[in-house]
């Protein structure tokens, strides 16, 4: 909850950190207010001031906002989304959400609309959205669930402990309501702790009462400002938008963007239009990063967490995406690493989503800055001594390499990866620090000597090898890299520097990921 906007979720932007379907769905509709808005009688830089007042904002007020700074300087919010990305059509799955946007609607007059995004059609066994809302503010079940879980906890020591004490995986919902709760009522507090827990319970329970009481009489005028987004999909409207259908209706906004704005019909070809989509989210991507790298001013305030649309508008115009740089190759990888885990959550066949650290890695590769990334993809495919191009990309870390080892040994590995490490790295009983890598040998290709010699000559990892030990890899074990490269001068030409290096480059090992497994 925010003090300046109550009933607004805590910021929770680093989760999937602006790759997923929430992300997408705020550029998505950003570009939307602007075509709006711009008018084509104006120049471009007309339009841009005017739409220097209006603004996108993810993660505060709700998953993602659209308003616009009035001339008091002050916040109107114009339209709330909600986005849920739910495998089940169950009504009662999405009551939280709907219940919160109610709250929005009753507390903000200047709201024109409060959508609900999913990725699955809700069956409501017959009623409209409308007629199911009215039920659920006259009986609100999930707020009273809360409840009803608040005063069990606080009789119960046990239930308490169990609330704050650090598990393995991603917390409950009922955890993740009393955090914010309890930031909303001490923005100093990082965490729940035996000293704060009383707290947390209280100021939950007055969150959700006071919700209670405003949504319970709502007018018919009220409740028609709720409603799930309706898409034209392929000429075929709908009421959900699945996660692979997202990318064609951004494609489809930019199009008419570059008609709109008067841009060169040149830029209307598929391959510009994918860079230009890409271009957007990596952006994106770039104003979560810098939230997250820069936490405590937005949280007091002194930055702004709003992105103006006429930031945006820049973006689309941007004429230089062509000549792209690693910062956006680096993005492009990260799309992979969400897409290829999403899929790998959805066919996963184990269902141990309260253990798996899957999210958890995920989120920490979303946050980390250009710096971070680079190492980290240099640690976690050593073997590459390529670089990133968009040639590269396919070779670089392949789907069939991220999800299996790489994901399969976030999922199984049974111990918890070191947060503040620059890979995702374990430190085994033995005391060494293992790096959970790509590394897949090839046997109809390549032996275990053809990657030590690639390993040897990445330059790159001269510097960062020196905290680490071991690399996992699918299906290769090694004692010593350099040994396997046995006399490197002999069989790599090498200039005096790279052989200087050589020289200072730590031996380490290689292990499978089986047998690390068994072997911890």
């Amino acid at each position: 909850m925010s003090k300046e906007n109550p009933g607004a979720i805590f910021d929770a932007s680093n989760s999937w950190n602006g790759y997923n379907h929430q992300g997408k769905l705020a550029i998505l509709f950003a570009i939307k207010q602007i075509l709006e808005v711009y008018d084509k009688s104006l120049s471009v830089n007309e339009n841009k001031h005017i739409l220097e007042d209006y603004f996108v904002e993810i993660e505060y007020l709700e998953d993602f906002s659209i308003g616009k700074q009035n001339s008091g300087g002050e916040k109107e919010y114009f339209y709330v989304h909600q986005v849920k990305n739910h495998a089940t059509d169950a009504s009662s799955e999405y009551d939280s959400a709907l219940l919160g946007l109610a709250y929005h609607v009753e507390k903000m007059p200047t709201l024109k609309k409060a959508y609900l995004h999913t990725t699955s059609d809700i069956d409501f066994k017959g009623e409209s959205v409308h007629e199911y809302i009215k039920k659920l503010i006259s009986l609100p079940a999930e707020l009273n669930k809360i409840l009803t879980r608040i005063e069990e906890v606080r009789n119960d020591e046990e239930q308490k402990k169990n609330l704050y004490s650090k598990k393995k995986g991603r917390p409950e919902n009922f955890v993740s309501r009393l955090k914010n709760a309890l930031v909303e009522e001490d923005d100093t507090q990082k965490r729940l702790t035996e000293n704060n827990i009383e707290i947390a319970l209280d100021s939950l329970e007055k969150i959700v009462r006071n919700q209670i009481t405003a949504i319970s009489s709502m007018s018919d005028a009220q409740i028609s400002k709720i409603d799930l987004f309706k898409y034209d999909i392929s000429g075929e409207v709908q009421a959900f938008c699945k996660v692979d259908q997202i990318e064609k209706l951004i494609k489809e906004e930019i199009e008419k963007s570059i008609g709109n704005i008067g841009l060169s019909e040149l830029w209307l070809n598929n391959k510009y239009i994918h860079n230009r989509y890409l271009f957007l989210l990596g952006k994106l991507d770039e104003h979560i990063i810098e939230r997250n790298l820069n936490y405590p001013l937005y949280m007091n305030r002194k930055k702004d967490r709003k992105i103006r649309l006429d930031t945006v508008l820049e973006w689309l115009i941007c004429d230089n995406i062509e000549t792209s740089d690693e910062s956006f190759y680096q993005f492009m990888l990260k799309e992979n690493f969400i897409s290829y885990s999403n899929e790998f959550c959805h066919k996963c066949p184990k269902k141990q989503c309260e253990t798996c650290l899957l999210v958890s890695a995920i989120n920490k590769i979303g946050q980390m800055s250009f710096e971070e990334m680079s190492s980290f993809l240099t640690l976690t495919c050593p073997s590459n001594t390529k670089g990133i191009s968009l040639e590269t990309i396919p070779e670089y870390l392949s789907k069939r390499k991220i999800r299996d080892p790489f994901l399969r040994g976030i999922r199984d590995v049974n111990i918890p990866f070191e947060e503040d490490k620059q890979a995702i790295t374990y430190i085994g009983r033995d005391t060494l620090q293992y790096i959970l890598t790509t590394i897949e040998k090839d046997d109809d290709y390549e032996d275990d000597k053809d990657i030590c010699t690639e390993i040897v000559k990445n330059k790159l990892l001269y510097e960062l090898l020196m905290d680490y030990d071991c690399f996992i890899s699918k299906n290769m074990n090694c004692t010593s890299i350099l040994n396997k490269v046995q006399k490197l001068g002999d069989d790599v030409v090498l200039d005096e520097r790279r052989k200087e290096h050589i020289a200072h480059l730590k031996d380490v090992s290689i292990i499978t990921l089986s047998d690390f497994e068994n072997k911890f």
